[in-house]
């Protein structure tokens, strides 16, 4: 009987009072306020670094893309270049034309996965030039291929492989290609200064 007496007596005085139940409660409940904060804060950092990553590998392929289109254009105008020369003069028999093929798959993933619109403006902006510089191209190389293989528009009836007259229409093209290469060479500067190297 000394002993239920003495352990209830402990118990009695061991007993929190008010106060210190309402600190413990107090702080259950600031830790939990804490790791639901620390959960969402996770979260957020692991999106943000998603969206990096989804950012970064969409800079990087239209640097690629950019770059393999610039070669082509570059390869395409030395080409033009060459045979406008001597369409005047009564030399040159037969256009041969050489346009780019250019792609654009880079361009088109980044608006389709939503890259694009996490990208700085500016990059995005010289980006939206040369994307609408290649359908320019595009376009114009088409008109002057249909022109060449649908009829000599220009030629004379004596004369039906004269192809002076295709000269403005090769002059157009050859200003896209120059144009073309020039936005990107644009690109190509900001992509590096977005893209931090591997």
């Amino acid at each position: 009987a000394a002993l239920i007496r003495n352990v209830a007596s402990r118990s009695a005085t061991t007993r929190p009072s008010w106060s210190g139940r309402l600190l413990f409660a107090l702080g259950n409940v600031v830790l939990i306020v804490l790791s639901v904060s620390l959960a969402f804060a996770l979260t957020e950092w692991g999106d943000r670094r998603a969206q990096a990553a989804r950012v970064d590998q969409a800079l990087r392929g239209c640097a690629v893309e950019s770059e393999g289109n610039r070669g082509r254009i570059e390869s395409a105008l030395a080409h033009h270049q060459e045979v406008v020369a001597p369409i005047g003069s009564g030399e040159q028999e037969g256009l041969p034309l050489r346009t780019a093929f250019l792609t654009d798959t880079a361009w088109e993933s980044a608006q389709a996965s939503g890259a694009l619109a996490l990208m700085p403006y500016e990059t995005v902006a010289v980006l939206a030039e040369v994307h609408e510089m290649q359908s320019l191209y595009i376009t114009a190389s088409s008109d002057l291929v249909g022109l060449l293989y649908f009829g000599n528009v220009f030629g004379s009836a004596q004369n039906p492989t004269d192809v002076s007259g295709y000269a403005p229409a090769l002059q157009d093209l050859i200003f896209f290609e120059g144009e073309l290469i020039s936005r990107y060479d644009a690109a190509l500067a900001l992509l590096p200064a977005a893209v931090p190297p591997a």
